[in-house]
């Protein structure tokens, strides 16, 4: 006569929760478009525990800049921005970084975030692309060793020449749209750290253009009992 609740039990501890709570960037509040230089990071967010590091990399030569901005976002008031301004150096880009998630092992989970090319100053098909680069890495239960393989994948903004016969841009000026990677969790995983990156290479050319990520989030079930990692090194914004 129990196993019908054994097994609502059951289904319930798989069904997917969002584990990023942090993602639409809304704090700290900024009133314009915000570099993180000065002060537009959402590692500043008051009580913020989603995200570790948001380094900006300006590159060689100037036109490189990367924040938050408000007024132009997915849902909300604000998004993250990163920002070339006939920027024809190299190496330019911007990582945000989470922190340690606690996951269940053996588990499926889903990354995703949401991007847009601004209207007034998109990113286009004729011009040297920058890349969107996500990373997953696994950890083991004390928070420093890693398990199983990291999760790499990488998409040109506005999108890759070689598939627009068969789809429109991915990433373009009119609508946002979401990039998603589908994860599965070693079977002795703890934890698991989320990183996306915007940057460009060393292709010579010129870059003009901002881009706009809101939403980012990771869904799936939460372990049994959430488990605390190891004491998780500071970080300057």
């Amino acid at each position: 006569m129990r196993w019908p609740l054994l097994l609502l039990a059951s289904a319930t501890a798989a069904v997917a929760e969002p584990l990023i709570s942090g993602g639409g960037f809304e704090s700290p509040l900024v009133r314009e478009r915000t570099p993180a230089s000065a002060g537009g990071t959402p590692l500043k967010g008051p009580g913020n525990r989603d995200w570790i590091e948001f380094t900006v990399k300006p590159g060689t030569g100037a036109g490189f800049t990367a924040g938050l901005a408000n007024g132009f976002a997915r849902t909300g008031k604000q998004s993250l921005y990163a920002s070339f301004d006939h920027f024809d150096g190299f190496s330019a880009g911007c990582t945000l970084i989470s922190n340690l998630i606690p996951i269940q092992a053996g588990a499926k989970y889903r990354a995703f975030i949401w991007g847009r090319s601004h209207p007034d100053q998109p990113l286009t098909l004729d011009q040297r692309a920058p890349f969107l680069k996500f990373m997953a890495e696994f950890f083991l239960r004390d928070g420093i060793a890693n398990t199983g393989d990291v999760e790499i994948r990488l998409h040109p903004i506005p999108d890759n020449r070689v598939r627009l016969g068969k789809r429109p841009p991915l990433f373009n000026s009119s609508q946002w749209n979401e990039f998603a990677v589908d994860l599965d969790a070693p079977a002795d995983a703890a934890f698991v750290r989320i990183t996306w990156k915007i940057e460009l290479g060393r292709e010579p050319g010129m870059t003009n253009g901002i881009f706009h990520l809101d939403d980012a989030g990771l869904t799936g079930p939460r372990p049994p009992a959430e488990t605390a990692p190891a004491e998780t090194p500071e970080k300057n914004p």
